[in-house]
């Protein structure tokens, strides 16, 4: 169970880095931009040393150690393994709130990978996962979507696969494209989209009615 644990974790502290960064260069609040960087610096350092711990345990193992001072010794790294985690967690909980304030593709997929990994290790502890609002990513694509066409920029290649990765995350629904058949992800209060398969225009104010929510309660979907 410990190589699991510390393995994860130090995963998830790795995608946690990078999304802490990526927003951190983008971040117009300068001291806000130094907090992240402040808070990214400590759980680096903190993943680290709980690595190099971790090693060096399992090169004791190896040695004449006896088994009450290696459980002793694993018991410390687990509590450390531990503690780690209540930071990262806090870290992406202080993150989640600053995309929300300037939400960009790249850091909403880091994001996404951190957020998932870090669970993966507390289902392991059997702790409480991350909550994330159920229309954070939803909210948050169509924010950073809106903020390029309102300045007139176009998708790159490498942004229009992370929005493709992030879809399946966001997305409240599917539906089949008329033309081809390809399963489409859909988010509420969209009134189009262009089909992954063919690449048609799929109008979905038109054919809402064969949509598949995956809520209970069914969007209308308006034209604006």
């Amino acid at each position: 169970m410990l190589p699991l644990i510390i393995g994860g974790l130090c995963a998830a502290v790795s995608f946690a880095a990078g999304a802490i960064t990526s927003h951190a260069a983008g971040e117009k609040d300068r001291q806000a931009a130094k907090h992240l960087e402040k808070v990214n610096a400590d759980l680096i350092s903190k993943r680290d040393a709980l690595e190099k711990r971790y090693y060096e345990l399992s090169d004791t193992s190896k040695d004449r150690v006896s088994d009450l001072q290696r459980k002793l010794a694993e018991s410390e790294l687990e509590k450390d393994a531990l503690y780690l985690v209540v930071r990262l967690q806090n870290s992406l909980l202080l993150l989640m709130q600053a995309i929300d304030r300037e939400p960009s593709f790249e850091v909403l997929f880091q994001f996404r990978e951190a957020v998932n990994q870090t669970n993966a290790v507390l289902t392991h502890l059997k702790e409480d996962l991350i909550p994330i609002p159920k229309d954070y990513f939803s909210r948050n694509l169509t924010r950073a979507k809106t903020k390029m066409a309102k300045l007139g920029e176009t998708l790159t290649e490498e942004q229009k696969l992370l929005l493709h990765q992030l879809l399946p995350t966001a997305s409240e629904g599917c539906i089949s494209c008329p033309s081809c058949c390809h399963q489409n992800a859909v988010m509420k209060n969209v009134p189009s989209l262009k089909c992954g398969g063919c690449g048609n225009l799929i109008d979905l104010i038109n054919v809402q009615h064969q949509i598949q929510w995956n809520a209970k309660t069914v969007p209308s979907l308006a034209a604006g």
